[in-house]
């Protein structure tokens, strides 16, 4: 009985066997490829940063062309909860971004009079000041 078992065992592993040696160089080339993609989203991280410069203040930021944001009417179109690409529709690209903390970044328009707050995990509105 203590042999027929050895022998179904052996038989185990030698099927088992060369499957686990096949995985190995497949995981390898995956971790390879992940490893990859890491660094390059790491790269395209760092030419990000690279776009912005600090402030007086320490802040972030970046400077952009202004836009249409003259338009009281579009001021008066504005909503908690927009996205920044609705409010770069109704009031152009803002002059000035400012990133103050991994929660909240402004956009400026007509520097420093006019803003729109955005809290910066949801990117959405959260508030504003209109010429």
């Amino acid at each position: 009985m203590n042999n027929n078992l050895l022998k179904i065992t052996v038989c185990i592993i030698i099927l088992i066997a060369p499957g686990c040696a096949l995985s190995e160089p497949a995981s390898e080339a995956r971790i390879a490829d992940l490893e990859r993609t890491v660094q390059n989203l790491q790269q395209r991280l760092a030419a990000l940063e690279a776009r912005l410069t600090p402030s007086d203040e320490g802040e972030r930021t970046a400077s952009i062309k202004p836009g249409n944001f003259h338009d009281k009417q579009n001021w008066g179109q504005l909503r908690t909860g927009m996205s920044e690409h609705e409010v770069e529709r109704l009031l152009g690209s803002p002059e000035k971004i400012v990133v103050y903390s991994e929660y909240s970044f402004n956009w400026f328009y007509n520097y420093p009079r006019c803003v729109v707050r955005f809290n910066a995990q949801s990117r959405k509105v959260n508030g504003w000041q209109e010429p």
